[in-house]
């Protein structure tokens, strides 16, 4: 019997034959990079203002204090979506907008609540760091540059960043399509509605297992209920490989010694393909009859997991 370490290795090297599919971004929610993510642009593309309020030259108010007031007139109006290039006026500011362009020659955006308006023009007195509230050209990435490493799982917050940084198209792992199948005859599927008799159940694991598959970003398809008979388990397998033509099966029941207890036997006379089985047991409680193995059918290999049907 193998430890859980021992099962997961075994696990690891089962052969799932992965392609790649070039998609748009913006379908990509949830779906695994299968190459690095390279920003098309610097990001951000060119220097902004993180705050309403007016760009400066810092040289002009160095001195500035409480008991020095520095002044500067109001030479311009620079708002967000401006694609005019500006070069700042030395003892000027410009009225600047969060998000809109700085000039080429301004290193402080200073808040508009940290200055007094005046006819003349804008009371300063206190000088701030060198790129106080702009966000500079390239800072968060560079044209070129490795944005998301293969492999990372893309959510909102990560498409978000690749199309800040111009990239419209990524290469994913095309979604395995994953079969999942239920045995006993106890089981009633709850979408088809109706009431329990005594003795019959839900079957919940196969929903459980396909919401969870749709978690970590993989197609699934479900492929029915088998009785506990040889000959239905068999029907139900062959379906699953032949007609919704599956790369990875996924069972629950049937996999322990009991009378009942037919998936091992039909697997190990499957019509046109055979099968491997890897393992049968792991030492854990509960899911212990749990059994791994390969699928060899004319075209390709599908991996097989043969679950209890203990939904825990």
């Amino acid at each position: 019997m193998l430890s859980f370490t021992e099962a997961k290795k075994h696990i690891a090297n089962l052969p799932l034959i992965l392609r790649i599919e070039t998609i748009p971004v913006w379908k990509a929610n949830g779906r695994i990079l299968a190459r690095d993510i390279i920003a098309a642009q610097d990001l951000p593309a060119w220097s902004n203002s993180a705050m309403d309020g007016y760009a400066v030259q810092r040289a002009d108010i160095l001195q500035a204090s409480e008991q020095n007031p520095v002044v500067l007139p109001v030479s311009d109006i620079i708002q967000a979506g401006s694609t005019t290039s500006y070069t700042l006026q030395s003892k000027c500011c410009v009225r600047i907008f969060t998000g809109a362009p700085t000039p080429t020659n301004a290193n402080v955006v200073i808040m508009q609540e940290n200055v007094t308006v005046t006819p003349e023009g804008i009371v300063i007195q206190k000088c701030p760091k060198p790129w106080n509230n702009i966000r500079q050209l390239g800072e968060e990435c560079t044209s070129g540059e490795v944005l998301l490493k293969k492999g990372t799982q893309l959510d909102p917050a990560t498409i978000g960043l690749a199309l800040s940084a111009s990239v419209h198209h990524v290469d994913v792992w095309k979604q395995p399509k994953v079969g999942v199948l239920s045995t006993g005859d106890e089981l009633r599927d709850p979408r088809n509605g109706g009431t329990l008799q005594t003795g019959q159940i839900w079957a919940t694991n196969t929903i459980n297992l396909q919401m969870a598959f749709q978690t970590i970003g993989l197609d699934s398809v479900d492929c029915g209920i088998a009785e506990d008979t040889l000959e239905s388990t068999r029907a139900t397998l062959l379906h699953a490989i032949e007609k919704e033509h599956v790369d990875l099966l996924v069972s629950t029941g049937g996999v322990s010694v009991g009378d009942f207890d037919v998936v091992h036997k039909a697997l190990a006379d499957l019509p046109g393909h055979r099968v491997e089985m890897n393992f049968w047991k792991v030492k854990m409680k509960p899911g212990k009859p749990v059994a791994i193995g390969i699928i060899y059918t004319p075209n390709k290999t599908i991996p097989l997991f043969a679950l209890p049907g203990n939904p825990v």
